[in-house]
């Protein structure tokens, strides 16, 4: 629950769910999938997913995100599972601002890479655009990104700054 003053304005804000499922193989293309109980059991999903599909947010999908370079976004994530152990990680980026299980009541974690989050709770992450770039949001439990179709991309629009990345040593 938001505080009663708000949070601090954000660019944008998006919605990510994280869910498994667990089907068997159609047996052709023209049917449904069957769900596959034993994989439940053995938590050995066919697809893990964000927004109810194979790497849905991206140009193989419904199409990527776009932001502009210097921007800020609020992500609200939620992990549905209903057995994974979310690792939500920006390749590419770090998040900014990382509030645990949703916990707006307690000061944000700053500056966090990776985040767990459990089955059955949320967070809510800031992130940063300081580059022209494509941020893959992925689960560094990396075979779901790789294999099972978790994936999202957010395009970062602008013009490249070499400057950002010479030493200032």
């Amino acid at each position: 629950v938001e505080p009663p003053e708000g949070l601090p304005k954000v660019d944008h804000e998006f919605y990510f769910g994280q869910n498994e499922i667990y089907v068997k193989d159609p047996v052709s293309e023209n049917t449904l999938a069957a769900f596959d109980y034993d994989a439940l059991l053995s938590e050995d999903p066919k697809y893990v997913v964000l927004n109810g599909a194979f790497n849905s947010i991206t140009d193989q999908r419904y199409g990527a995100l776009k932001v502009r370079q210097g921007e800020t976004a609020r992500i609200y994530f939620v992990n549905g599972g209903p057995n994974l152990i979310s690792s939500f990680h920006p390749i590419g980026n770090i998040w900014s601002k990382f509030w645990m299980q949703g916990s707006l009541a307690n000061q944000p974690f700053k500056l966090m890479q990776t985040v767990q989050v459990n089955p059955g709770s949320c967070a809510i992450l800031e992130i940063r655009f300081p580059v022209p770039e494509t941020i893959h949001l992925a689960d560094h439990s990396i075979t779901r990104t790789a294999r099972k179709g978790l994936q999202a991309d957010i395009v970062v629009e602008g013009i490249p700054d070499p400057k950002i990345f010479q030493s200032k040593v």
